[in-house]
């Protein structure tokens, strides 16, 4: 795992030098060695485009959007690399903050806010943006195994106003959050390794399981929630788009709740992935290939440390 850490650093020092043309060039042909020699990942993701685009994993246009969609993935890993070498000029230059008001709005009402998206187009500097212009961001994520690099993703990031909290941490700091009025983050795409116990949702047709969590906070808390995407668009810049903003609904009990407004994020998703699968990075299986046994109602609480 040091060795993955200082591999990472070194790559991270090259990627911030290096003329952006020539990475940029490097990064495309990573990715597309990345499409032939992950085949697990390549499996997992055709599925999915097949699903968004109704055609059979094996049809070519499934392949063409497969291909683009890691080399699309790896240009964005590039700026992940790149980040501690990225100026506060370049942020301003490249990311585009759309519906401004949406945000000043919700954090108007004092509650903070819940922030959902997908790992769509670029959503980590556009974040950054956000965090900057607005209020800190709390997201909850994955511990990497290699932690001396987690850990150091962590600290560059926190420079930033974007925290990172372990997934099985995060329910403190996140109430914690809200309270100061501050933006709390969620990814809605986990995959079913890890969203199995979630809500269920029709997405591009098929039932898909999304998280829970996001509409229980609203619910528990009062929160308003934002779902935004990052689009990389022709021009070349980031365009971070946002939905209006969902607030509590008093009428509905919990569970109606949680499982009208997560439908209302499947559908969303649905608006601006079609437009543009190939910069939907989703490497894991969306939609299960047989039923899942587990009812999603199960799982609607919190964690006992967020009440």
């Amino acid at each position: 795992m040091l060795a993955i850490y200082w591999l990472w650093r070194l790559g991270s020092w090259c990627a911030g030098h290096a003329p952006l043309a020539v990475s940029r060039a490097l990064a495309r042909v990573v990715g597309q060695l990345g499409y032939w020699l992950l085949p697990s990942m390549r499996r997992n993701s055709m599925a999915n485009y097949a699903q968004v685009l109704g055609k059979p994993p094996t049809n070519s246009e499934v392949r063409r959007v497969t291909q683009q969609a890691f080399r699309n993935f790896a240009l964005y890993l590039l700026d992940v690399m790149r980040f501690p070498y990225i100026s506060d000029a370049e942020l301003a230059r490249r990311v585009v903050l759309h519906e401004r008001d949406e945000f000043r709005r919700a954090l108007d009402e004092r509650k903070g806010v819940i922030f959902v998206s997908a790992h769509f187009g670029n959503m980590e500097l556009a974040g950054v943006q956000l965090a900057k212009q607005f209020a800190p961001i709390t997201l909850a994520a994955e511990v990497l195994k290699a932690r001396r690099l987690y850990d150091w993703l962590v600290a560059n990031r926190a420079r930033h106003n974007v925290r990172l909290v372990p997934y099985k941490q995060a329910a403190r700091t996140i109430i914690s959050a809200l309270r100061d009025n501050e933006f709390v983050g969620f990814f809605l795409d986990l995959g079913i390794a890890y969203d199995h116990r979630g809500v269920p949702v029709n997405f591009f047709g098929k039932t898909a399981y999304f998280p829970a969590a996001p509409a229980l906070l609203a619910h528990h808390t009062g929160a308003p929630i934002i779902q935004a995407f990052a689009l990389i668009g022709d021009d070349g810049l980031i365009h971070a788009h946002s939905f209006p903003a969902i607030r509590q609904n008093k009428a509905l009990n919990r569970d109606t709740f949680v499982q009208t407004v997560t439908q209302q994020f499947a559908t969303n998703m649905e608006e601006f992935i079609a437009k543009h699968p190939e910069q939907w990075y989703i490497f894991r299986r969306i939609w299960p290939e047989q039923p899942l046994p587990v009812a999603a109602h199960e799982s609607y609480s919190l964690p006992a440390q967020a009440g």
